[in-house]
């Protein structure tokens, strides 16, 4: 009998991590597709063919990314700058329907001129397929690197299972909504120097404008930020997957000029991916600063 139930506990666990890579793929090669079309028709109208319309934006302001992008004049010649990306590592929720990748990006203007970054992308499964709900980038001043290829982004810390709802009387809903009430907590906890570090986990991606992105809880504990310690911090909005094991916030911040400090950092808007370890504690896997008008 022993044998028998953890046979199956096997099989199960490895029909759920299939059913994983299956949507990590077809997620990747989602954000390929995006690519290549935005490659022949150009930015705004390949951008605008693979956003969700009820998609969420940061330039100017906090809005509708999809009208954002639909109010920009169409240039007269929308392939003379090119944007090329690629996706290289990213996770998906065991749920199959909310998901993010990430991975390095070159614009090139008319000129020639090139502009490195990195991209993060949040994207969910909709009737019409995976389309982009959440899209930001951090500027780098040199192409980022990234492993070859393209993995699934490991959980040290494991992934959490959920489990039904016990006692059966209880709603169903109920589990779901004190998930989400953790996740909006630990995002508030999140917004000061301590309460970031502790929720790091050990793989979480750090995109900073203007530098090269910080990889790994280490390097961002080991790296001072002006952002976390000369800035006011309001979170805004929290989302999981109904899985309850991924979800993003995102929320405000205003910096502050140090006195001795010359210039400020400036004000924006911040985007953080979040994962449920196997303890059943969210932690930032990747969280990215949009800073005004960049």
């Amino acid at each position: 009998m022993r044998r028998t139930t953890i046979v199956l506990t096997a099989l199960l666990l490895f029909g759920a991590a299939t059913r994983g890579q299956d949507a990590m793929t077809a997620l990747a090669d989602a954000e390929r597709a995006f690519a290549q079309e935005t490659a022949k028709v150009g930015i705004r109208d390949g951008f605008l063919a693979w956003f969700a319309k009820d998609s969420i934006g940061f330039r100017p302001t906090l809005g509708n990314a999809w009208q954002q992008i639909s109010s920009r004049p169409k240039p007269p010649n929308p392939t003379a700058a090119h944007l090329e990306w690629e996706p290289r590592t990213g996770d998906v929720a065991a749920s199959g329907e909310l998901g993010w990748l990430t991975g390095p990006s070159t614009f090139t203007a008319p000129d020639g001129t090139k502009y490195y970054g990195n991209y993060l992308s949040v994207w969910k499964k909709t009737p019409d397929g995976w389309r982009v709900h959440i899209d930001v980038g951090a500027d780098a001043p040199s192409p980022v690197a990234f492993a070859p290829g393209f993995v699934r982004m490991p959980a040290r810390d494991g992934r959490f299972a959920a489990k039904e709802a016990s006692p059966p009387s209880t709603p169903a809903a109920t589990s779901v909504d004190v998930s989400l009430r953790a996740l909006a907590q630990a995002d508030t906890t999140a917004n000061s120097a301590t309460g970031f570090a502790a929720a790091l986990a050990v793989e979480a991606r750090y995109h900073r404008p203007g530098s090269l992105p910080l990889v790994g809880r280490a390097a961002i504990t080991a790296a001072p930020e002006p952002r976390l310690t000369a800035a006011t911090w309001k979170a805004l909005a929290a989302e999981q997957a109904t899985s309850m094991d991924l979800g993003y916030t995102y929320g405000r911040y205003d910096a502050r000029v140090a006195a001795a400090s010359p210039a400020a950092p400036g004000g924006g808007y911040y985007v953080r991916v979040w994962r449920k370890n196997a303890a059943g504690n969210w932690q930032i896997v990747a969280h990215v600063d949009q800073p005004d008008g960049r």
